[in-house]
Protein backbone atom coordinates (compact mmCIF):
# COMPACT_ATOMS: atom_id res chain seq x y z
CA UNK A 1 0.00 0.00 0.00
CA UNK A 2 1.10 3.52 -0.77
CA UNK A 3 0.31 6.48 1.47
CA UNK A 4 -0.86 9.96 0.54
CA UNK A 5 -1.03 12.69 3.20
CA UNK A 6 -3.39 15.64 2.79
CA UNK A 7 -2.52 19.20 3.79
CA UNK A 8 -4.24 18.66 7.15
CA UNK A 9 -1.92 15.77 8.00
CA UNK A 10 -4.47 12.99 7.46
CA UNK A 11 -2.96 9.90 5.88
CA UNK A 12 -4.73 7.73 3.33
CA UNK A 13 -3.46 4.32 2.26
CA UNK A 14 -4.13 3.38 -1.33
CA UNK A 15 -3.17 0.79 -3.92
CA UNK A 16 0.46 0.98 -5.02
CA UNK A 17 -0.43 1.11 -8.70
CA UNK A 18 -2.71 4.15 -8.25
CA UNK A 19 -1.78 7.83 -8.10
CA UNK A 20 -1.91 9.85 -4.91
CA UNK A 21 -4.64 12.49 -4.85
CA UNK A 22 -2.54 15.44 -6.03
CA UNK A 23 -0.96 13.48 -8.88
CA UNK A 24 -4.37 12.10 -9.86
CA UNK A 25 -5.89 15.60 -10.03
CA UNK A 26 -2.95 16.96 -12.02
CA UNK A 27 -2.99 14.07 -14.49
CA UNK A 28 -6.37 15.12 -15.94
CA UNK A 29 -7.09 18.71 -17.02
CA UNK A 30 -10.84 18.21 -16.52
CA UNK A 31 -10.28 17.03 -12.95
CA UNK A 32 -7.95 19.97 -12.33
CA UNK A 33 -10.70 22.39 -13.38
CA UNK A 34 -13.32 20.52 -11.34
CA UNK A 35 -11.04 20.51 -8.27
CA UNK A 36 -10.22 24.22 -8.56
CA UNK A 37 -13.93 25.10 -8.66
CA UNK A 38 -14.67 22.71 -5.78
CA UNK A 39 -11.81 24.18 -3.74
CA UNK A 40 -13.19 27.69 -4.20
CA UNK A 41 -16.64 26.50 -3.15
CA UNK A 42 -15.13 24.79 -0.11
CA UNK A 43 -13.12 27.87 0.90
CA UNK A 44 -16.25 30.03 0.68
CA UNK A 45 -18.17 27.51 2.77
CA UNK A 46 -15.43 27.53 5.42
CA UNK A 47 -15.56 31.34 5.56
CA UNK A 48 -19.33 31.23 6.02
CA UNK A 49 -19.05 28.57 8.74
CA UNK A 50 -16.32 29.70 11.14
CA UNK A 51 -15.20 27.00 13.52
CA UNK A 52 -16.45 24.19 11.29
CA UNK A 53 -14.19 21.28 10.46
CA UNK A 54 -13.12 20.79 6.85
CA UNK A 55 -14.76 17.38 7.01
CA UNK A 56 -18.12 19.00 7.89
CA UNK A 57 -18.47 20.35 4.38
CA UNK A 58 -19.91 17.87 1.91
CA UNK A 59 -19.93 19.86 -1.29
CA UNK A 60 -18.20 19.45 -4.62
CA UNK A 61 -14.79 18.95 -3.02
CA UNK A 62 -16.11 15.92 -1.18
CA UNK A 63 -17.51 14.53 -4.42
CA UNK A 64 -14.13 14.84 -6.17
CA UNK A 65 -12.33 13.37 -3.17
CA UNK A 66 -14.68 10.38 -3.07
CA UNK A 67 -13.95 9.80 -6.78
CA UNK A 68 -10.26 9.52 -5.92
CA UNK A 69 -11.00 7.20 -2.98
CA UNK A 70 -12.91 4.88 -5.32
CA UNK A 71 -10.21 5.06 -8.02
CA UNK A 72 -7.30 4.45 -5.64
CA UNK A 73 -9.07 2.04 -3.28
CA UNK A 74 -8.05 4.47 -0.54
CA UNK A 75 -8.79 4.11 3.14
Amino acid sequence: MATWTDKHGREFNHDDDKLGFDAWINADPALTIEWEAASTEHANWMLANPGALHSDADGSAGVVFRKWIAYANAI
